[in-house]
């Protein structure tokens, strides 16, 4: 055996071996600087899923691996907290040496390396069953972040769809769930480091799997401001930027969630929503502000852009001053151009001078005054 210092604490060569073909496995408990490990893995079925969590004991939980060099079999994964998931499907026999390190949460360590490497020795898997190829995760470039909403899509290939997805082993982060159809999504409420692995089932039975690590970031201090927005006008001209406060300048900023109103658009880089709206309606959308050190927060905008007001009638019929008295005909224009009548058709008088005052704008009107000779009025 040999010693060195690492970190303070004191590592120790020694080898796990992890057989995964037919066969009973032996139980080898080892003790390496006063951690004990299991270090035969059970068994693996060709062809099924395989899921083994390495549970060392002795030292400060929890603890964690690093693999130092090697890999394991394709579709084969171990998680940082020692979990080995896979299916074997591998096309050819075959050994796959793994230097793993393994350390407690008080520091100490110890390498399992060369020759002494973790080992895992794969019999060739039957071809029916292993097409399916596990689901991989989009989420559109967000990190999981304690108070945010966050959604994920899992998408398998490889097998007959529709596909249907579920929690194989480990956990989701606290406050998120996966639906059947493959959406991760939910608000978490704890920060940290999850691993879980999730299975993808095609419409003919044949399934994948897929090993995720996630890690939710703590809640952020940046603050989205402002609170709220104006509601756009449809066909009106709109600007407003939005702002980030709390944390590490420069900002950038993002959509994500809903869409802006039909005919805006936000500059990425200075938060500013601008352009004419083209269309009436709801509309609902979340903005994303995120600092130079990726900390991000989130502010929803909602309202309703009423379509344009309809202003009726086109025309209106021009106003007539003192409508009691009518032009008869004749020029008005000057002395004694023409008689006027009244509304009952019975002579008014002779019009014998004229003026005109102007237009009162506000009210749309003209003013022209006359000087009438009422014949039926005559002086005794």
């Amino acid at each position: 055996m040999t010693w060195r210092p690492i970190a303070r604490a004191w590592a120790m060569v020694a080898v796990i071996v992890a057989t995964l073909v037919a066969g009973p496995a032996l139980a080898v408990t080892k003790t390496v600087n006063g951690i004990s490990l299991d270090i035969n893995m059970p068994q693996a079925q060709r062809g099924v899923q395989y899921s083994y969590q390495l549970s060392p004991s002795g030292r400060t939980a929890p603890y964690t691996f690093t693999i130092l060099s090697g890999a394991l079999p394709a579709a084969f994964t171990m998680s940082s907290s020692g979990l080995v998931t896979g299916v074997n499907c591998v096309s050819t026999n075959g050994s796959y040496n793994v230097a793993v390190r393994v350390t407690s949460n008080d520091g100490n360590s110890a390498d399992f390396t060369s020759n002494q490497s973790v080992s895992i020795n794969m019999t060739a898997g039957p071809a029916s069953g292993c097409a399916l190829t596990g689901g991989s995760i989009s989420s559109g470039g967000s990190t999981p972040q304690v108070g945010q909403y966050y959604s994920a899509t899992i998408s398998a290939s490889g097998g007959s769809a529709p596909y249907t997805y579920s929690v194989a082993t480990g956990s989701l982060p606290t406050g998120l769930s996966l639906s059947s159809s493959g959406t991760l999504s939910g608000t978490p409420s704890a920060a940290g480091s999850f691993d879980f692995q999730i299975q993808s089932a095609d419409s003919a039975g044949n399934t994948g799997y897929t090993q995720y690590t996630l890690a939710v970031a703590a809640a952020s201090s940046v603050v989205v401001s402002p609170s709220s927005l104006p509601t756009p006008v449809l066909g009106v001209a709109y600007s407003q930027t939005i702002s980030g406060s709390g944390g590490t300048s420069p900002y950038t900023f993002a959509v994500s969630a809903g869409s802006l109103p039909t005919g805006l658009s936000l500059n990425t880089s200075t938060g500013a929503i601008s352009g004419t709206p083209t269309a009436a309606g709801a509309c609902s959308f979340t903005i994303r502000a995120t600092d130079s050190g990726s900390q991000s927060n989130t502010r929803g905008y909602s309202g309703t852009i009423a379509a344009a007001l309809a202003v009726t009638p086109t025309t209106l019929t021009t106003p007539v001053l003192n409508p009691g008295l009518q032009p008869d005909g004749g020029d008005l224009g000057r002395r004694g151009s023409g008689d006027l009548r009244d509304l009952g058709g019975r002579p008014a008088g002779r019009v014998v001078a004229e003026r005109f005052d102007g237009c009162d704008q506000r009210h749309a009107l003209c003013v022209r005054r006359v000087q009438l000779h009422d014949p039926r009025h005559r002086r005794q």
